[in-house]
């Protein structure tokens, strides 16, 4: 596991001698985060392998789309200013407690695979819309009834496409859920 973070504005720049049509982020194992702002200067892709998890902080789109693949995890922690753009997740998880695109510009794509608002409970934000495909799955937790933050929430600022399948999951017995 490693963490990737600075004070201020660094640049992480990822080469290799063959380069692909768009760049790419693959996390092969383990648990991992950027906790600085990440930028997409173009269409990316990020790959996370089946029992693996990469945790990120604020995701500014550019415009551009980001494709989530891979059986593992995503976690989108922080929210960028004036980001438009697309999160497209094809395979795995995406999660977390920030926010896809700002300044109403940011559309959440789940193609067929799990979308599961917050880390344990808790808000991921969609600033646009939120598109839910046959075959996906919108994750929600609940551990209680009152509003300080025992559920899930997927708060969508514009129209949401509902297809799929809801999963409710809950642990609150003594709640009376």
């Amino acid at each position: 596991a490693y963490t990737i973070g600075a004070a201020g504005a660094f640049t992480l720049t990822l080469s290799q001698s063959s380069a692909p049509a768009d760049p790419t982020l693959e996390v092969v194992s383990g648990s991992h985060s950027i906790t600085a702002d990440v930028r997409t200067d173009n269409a990316t892709t990020v790959t996370v392998a089946g029992g693996s998890t990469l945790i990120l902080g604020a995701v500014a789109l550019q415009g551009n789309t980001l494709a989530k693949e891979g059986a593992g995890e995503l976690q989108i922690n922080g929210t960028s200013e004036g980001s438009t753009g697309s999160v497209v997740v094809n395979a795995g998880t995406l999660s977390g407690e920030g926010t896809v695109g700002s300044g109403g510009g940011g559309v959440l794509v789940n193609t067929g695979a799990t979308v599961a608002p917050g880390t344990s409970t808790g808000t991921l934000t969609v600033d646009n819309s939120y598109q839910q495909n046959a075959g996906a799955t919108l994750a929600i937790q609940v551990e209680g009834t009152s509003a300080s933050g025992l559920f899930d929430v997927l708060a969508v600022n514009g129209a949401a496409q509902l297809n799929g399948c809801l999963l409710y999951t809950s642990d609150a017995a003594d709640e009376g859920l």
